[in-house]
């Protein structure tokens, strides 16, 4: 038995009729091919089951930041506001309380004083401050929103010197005059150059105090302290003097700037800044002028490069804003026309975004609108509820 069951060892070992054999080079083969295709299907499934719970959360993030705004207005004696900011790829809302009120002059890009318009007053703004009881809700990389400007808002040199938009790069004067979806335009200057700070500008939605309804009634544009994080440009009065930087409180730091008579004097000339007006106007690299709107549009960046003609977002920004190549972040609000085979004028890049949003193909060669690539949610934000309600298209 010993030697009989040495042989059936030995026949198994050698391969011999009724052993087990292994898969041949064709099965392995066919298998693989099996595992690659299951691991394709599975790699797009995937893909889609992230980006559509990347949309829903920035849907989500919108809605709750929306709706932070407007309980932070029900539990205040000050009206609140929702503020979009962009900054290192990636929007963020903010909500703020209004914690002051200055009679501001507007600026040019450079920082000097505007002319003012024939009957034109020094506009008085109101200025909100960063809540510290809430947080700021940040959208998914590569989602964006976009805000609504009805015809006559921005500033156009014409009949509106506000100052709004008023990067010549971005916004042409002519496109002003239109309705126009802008782009929250916060991080656009340059930082370390206490000149550059009237080239912020974003938008914003209102909450009336205590009742936290919309606020419809009042057009004017606000400022919204962000403050700059730099020491460079605050060796100089009047940002020596009153540290914004170094403020425990921001409410504070306004009400203290604001009563300090060698800050705001009495009657200044319209064409000269006060203390007070670099430090908390339109011209302060530590303030963003902002727009009231009751429209928002949310979207992926990438669909609308493609849609209005671009090869890709601009590789510092993540936007369709930028310098030429990607290698910098742009040191004023501009498109990045290398991104297009043909640069086209400014004028009609912007008027390519209001087409795309608002579904609107033009169907002509110099403005390539492809609505396949549509994406785009545009909301309106509700008179009583004050929710986000999706609108048709």
């Amino acid at each position: 038995m010993r030697n009989a069951d040495t042989q059936r060892w030995s026949a198994k070992m050698l391969g011999m009729p009724g052993t087990r054999r292994g898969f041949t080079i064709a099965e392995l083969l066919v298998v693989i091919s099996i595992l690659v295709l299951l691991l394709g299907v599975a790699a797009g499934s995937i893909r889609s089951l992230l980006a559509s719970s990347e949309r829903s959360l920035a849907d989500q993030q919108l809605r709750i930041a929306i709706g932070a705004a407007r309980d932070l207005a029900l539990r205040s004696n000050s009206d609140a506001g929702a503020f979009f900011l962009f900054s290192n790829g990636r929007i963020s809302v903010v909500p703020a309380l209004q914690v002051g009120q200055i009679e501001d002059l507007p600026v040019l890009p450079t920082g000097s004083p505007r002319t003012l318009l024939a009957g034109q007053r020094r506009p008085v703004r109101d200025i909100f401050a960063p809540s510290y009881t809430t947080t700021s809700f940040v959208l998914p990389a590569g989602y964006s929103v976009r805000g609504y400007a009805a015809p006559g808002l921005l500033n156009n040199d014409v009949t509106n010197n506000n100052g709004l938009y008023d990067a010549p790069d971005a916004m042409p004067q002519d496109q002003a005059e239109e309705g126009n979806w802008v782009f929250p335009e916060t991080s656009f200057f340059d930082p370390t150059d206490a000149g550059t700070g009237s080239l912020r500008h974003t938008f914003f939605v209102r909450f009336e105090a205590r009742t936290g309804n919309l606020v419809l009634n009042n057009p004017r544009a606000v400022l919204l302290l962000d403050v700059v994080n730099t020491t460079e440009f605050r060796g100089t009065t009047p940002y020596s003097d009153r540290r914004i930087d170094e403020a425990d409180e921001l409410a504070g730091f306004v009400a203290l700037v604001l009563g300090d008579a060698t800050l705001n004097p009495p009657g200044p000339p319209a064409t000269t800044l006060t203390p007070a007006q670099r430090l908390l106007g339109d011209a302060s690299p530590d303030t963003v002028l902002s727009l009231p709107v009751t429209e928002l549009a949310l979207y992926r960046e990438v669909s609308l490069a493609s849609s209005i003609g671009a090869r890709s977002v601009n590789r510092a920004t993540g936007t369709v804003y930028g310098v030429a190549g990607g290698a910098s972040q742009p040191l004023e609000p501009q498109l990045d026309t290398s991104l297009f085979p043909t640069p086209p004028p400014a004028g009609a890049m912007q008027q390519r975004i209001n087409d795309w949003i608002n579904v609107r193909a033009s169907g002509t060669a110099d403005a390539p609108t492809n609505n396949s690539q549509f994406d785009a949610r545009v909301f309106s934000v509700a008179r009583y509820l004050s929710q986000l309600q999706e609108v048709s298209p």
